[in-house]
């Protein structure tokens, strides 16, 4: 009983000095939210015969869609997900993204229900995120009929920087490189023989 009143005393009295604090100072501590010095908004979608891969929170495999990126500021960055009609999953991962191994490099995952207008957000942060890392921010499903026009924003301390490199490549895109470097082999070789 003692400990009881002795918190609530403390607490009316941190509370107290928060006010009187807020009051001099002109700006309540309740509106204080982290400094985002850039944010990245960006549009994208997953496609029904796409490639497919599991969110831990989702409740299976589903297509998806990956943004690569690094931060310019080693700090805290939020993530958000929106999309209309389906319920989308946002994962970030560090390093490397495989799809086939939803665990390895996973960061965090997020996953939402639609509210009444049929709009379903995702979002989580990161405490901090190192600066020239690569990262990937996964946007899926959480069931196999969920796929669609997503929008995602990205806010931080420092800027978010997309990369030019593909994060994951495709099956036929792996496919034709091996044949085109193939062919360019053989043509070199044919090369090499006539002019001799």
């Amino acid at each position: 009983m003692q400990t009881t009143f002795s918190t609530n005393l403390l607490q009316t009295a941190i509370a107290s000095g928060i006010a009187l604090a807020s009051s001099i100072l002109g700006f309540s501590f309740t509106d204080i939210a982290p400094a985002h010095a850039a944010t990245l908004n960006y549009a994208g979608t997953t496609n029904p015969d796409g490639p497919t891969f599991q969110a831990i929170t989702a409740f299976e495999p589903t297509t998806f869609s990956v943004f690569h990126f690094r931060v310019s500021t080693t700090d805290r960055y939020d993530f958000s997900s929106t999309s209309t009609g389906w319920q989308n999953a946002i994962s970030l991962y560090r390093n490397v993204f495989n799809p086939s191994n939803n665990f390895t490099n996973l960061i965090n995952s997020s996953t939402q229900n639609p509210d009444a207008s049929g709009v379903s957000t995702s979002t989580f942060f990161v405490p901090s995120l190192a600066a020239g890392v690569d990262y990937f921010l996964v946007t899926s499903g959480l069931r196999s009929s969920d796929f669609g026009n997503f929008n995602n924003t990205i806010s931080g301390a420092g800027d978010i920087l997309p990369s030019t490199t593909t994060a994951v490549p495709e099956p036929f895109t792996i496919f034709g490189t091996l044949i085109g470097g193939t062919a360019a082999l053989r043509m070199r070789k044919k090369l090499a023989v006539s002019k001799a």
